[in-house]
Order: C-alpha cells, then structure tokens, then sequence
C-alpha cells in the first residue's frame, strides 16, 4: 500500500482536474482546488490537521503545461509543489522525515543553495520532482519546511519561448466607431452605482476590499495609462484602488447601454483585466466581498458577505439568482479574452 508521501509525490505536475489530484483531494479531506484567475499566484489548499499544503499554480515550465492558458475562462491549474510542515509525521523517503539534522541533510544532498533567509537543500532530484528541505539560515538550523516540487526548465530556456509563440493568438475586437457607443458615452451613471455611493458613505465595502468608488466619471486615467490620448472615449472610470488603479466600463459593446458594457480594472503596477461582464455580475462580486482590484492583483474569487450590497444586487431583474463570483469571472473572461490584447494595440496606436 502506498504511503502518503507516495501518493503526495505522485501528484506533482498533474493537473488540477486529473483523477488522481481529485481522488486525493476526497480521500483526505481537502477542499477542492482552487480556480485560478491569475497566472503568477501560488494557491495553497491546506489540510485541516496533517501539517501539509497542496499548492497550485498556473502553468508549469515543462512541455504541455506551458505557457499558462485558460479553459472556460481560468487558468489550467497544475499541482506545483507540495508543502510539508515541521509537524508533519511520517517517513518521505530514504529514512529522511522532518526530523533529520540540516547536517545530515547536508551530508546527503544533490544541491545545497542559500541567502540570508534559508538555507535549501535537496536531497533528491529527477528529471520531474524533487525533495528540497528547508532550514532557517542561522544555527541551529532548524527545519522551517520540506517543499515537494515538480521540476520546470529554467527561465532561460529556449523551449519556453518556442512553446509561447506556438499559441494560437487571441482575436482581438476592432475599436468600436464613436457613434456606436455614443449613447453609453453619454449616459449618466446608473441608479445602482448610485446606491453604492450610499452603501460606500456608510458602512463601506469591507476590510477586505481596496475600492473607492467616484461620484462623477474620472478623466485623464485611460489616456496616462494606455499612453493613448484616443483612450479616454472608450472608458468611464468610476472607481479605483488606494494605489492608483482604474475601476471601469469599458465602452467596446456597440449600441448597448452603460450597465451592459464590460466592467474592467486597469492596475497602478500594470495588470489588467475584465471583472465582470455587466455591471450586474460586478454587483454579485462586491456582494460577495470580492473586490476588482483583489481580483486582478491575486486572482481572488471569494470573500466576506456584504448584505447591503447583496440587497442592491437581489433588486437588479438582471442578475440571476444564486450566481457566484467564480461564474462571474468565468464568463468575463470567456466574453472577453482579448481585453489585454486589445489595450496594448490602442498603447500602441
């Protein structure tokens, strides 16, 4: 019968959906995978009691699973590594368990690196995984963690380069003439934003959520974002962050009003991308305690409840009953894959 160290050894490079990631996941006790939304996050999905995280990312550097790509609007998730605690109990290989010396470890290792944090050192290496062991960096060295990793090429690989331009490209949607959207240019801003202005004046949005929304359209962000005077006529900011970045619509949806137009974050750092498809489903995310800025900067999908915005969001016939945030971002993206793109064509003129 296979050990637990067995079966967690296994699972790394797997996707997130394989049988065996899902079977594992079951059997003891984890919570399922996490939907990644951005491609430069780790998700760890922690046991309740062992000691040990399951951790996923967006994209492996190995042939298949690279570039990051989505499916149904998220990333394909792969199990990355896997995080083992000081606590953890049990052999994982070779006699080796959370026990052993860092001198011991070092006597045994394939490769030892280190700064002025931690001193790694890995005891066993294939060509798709390998055991590293962590150690505090000053004596006594003691054990901080053991990081079960799947192998990826280095940054400089020439494959992976080969395998980005390999990518089908994403079409990106002509910019819509002036006159086709001229009628949510002009519109004023929808009663529901209006109702979050008052939910914002009086108990806010959440500790959780950095979002500040504006009582009248913003001008100058696009244009000094985009480096594109031509920006501003296709945006109407209406919120931000603390830090700078740019809540808004995005005027691309010919002949429809202000609230069907695609709700997008445009980040100080420089991410970007759709939240929500209409200003329906960017209620059910505030409703749900996710904010865009959250969204776009960690790829979050889950958060505290707010009940007044919950209220605002039940009252609106557009949005369904019973739709989450992981839908909402679903199909933003689906809708709209190309919104990168398409903002880097207008950066460049």
């Amino acid at each position: 019968m296979a050990s637990l160290f067995d079966a967690m050894f296994a699972l790394l490079g797997k996707r997130g959906d394989d049988p065996a990631v899902l079977a594992f996941h079951a059997e003891h006790g984890l919570s399922a995978a996490p939907v990644l939304f951005v491609d430069d996050q780790l998700n760890p999905v922690e046991h309740p009691s062992d000691h040990y995280s399951v951790d996923y990312v967006a994209g492996l550097k190995r042939r298949g699973a690279y570039p990051p790509r989505r499916e149904k609007g998220a990333y394909v998730s792969y199990v990355g590594g896997i995080t083992l605690k000081p606590e953890f109990a049990g052999e994982l290989a070779d006699g080796v368990t959370t026990k052993l010396p860092y001198a011991e470890a070092k006597a045994r290792a394939v490769e030892e690196m280190g700064n002025s944090f931690a001193k790694f050192v890995t005891l066993t290496r294939d060509d798709d995984r390998e055991i590293v062991m962590v150690y505090k960096a000053k004596e006594p060295h003691g054990l901080r963690e053991v990081r079960l990793q799947a192998r990826e090429l280095d940054d400089e690989d020439p494959r992976l380069a080969e395998w980005a331009a390999a990518m089908p490209q994403v079409k990106v949607r002509p910019r819509p003439k002036p006159g086709d959207v001229a009628a949510a240019a002009n519109q004023d801003s929808p009663d529901a934003l209006r109702r979050l202005l008052e939910v914002q004046a009086d108990a806010g949005f959440g500790d959780d959520v950095d979002l500040e929304l504006y009582d009248a359209w913003q001008e100058g962000g696009p244009e000094a974002w985009v480096g594109n005077a031509d920006a501003e006529r296709y945006f109407r900011v209406f919120g931000g962050d603390g830090s700078g970045g740019l809540l808004a619509f995005w005027l691309v949806e010919p002949r429809k009003a202000l609230e069907h137009q695609p709700v997008v974050f445009l980040e100080s750092e420089g991410k970007l991308g759709v939240v929500a498809k209409d200003l329906g489903d960017f209620l059910v995310l505030l409703a749900n305690g996710v904010g865009p800025y959250e969204v776009i900067a960690y790829g979050s999908s889950s958060g505290t409840a707010n009940d007044a915005v919950r209220s605002i969001a039940d009252s609106c016939a557009a949005v369904p009953k019973g739709r989450t945030p992981v839908d909402v971002l679903r199909e933003a993206n689906v809708a709209y894959p190309d919104f990168g793109a398409w903002v880097m064509d207008l950066r460049l003129g």
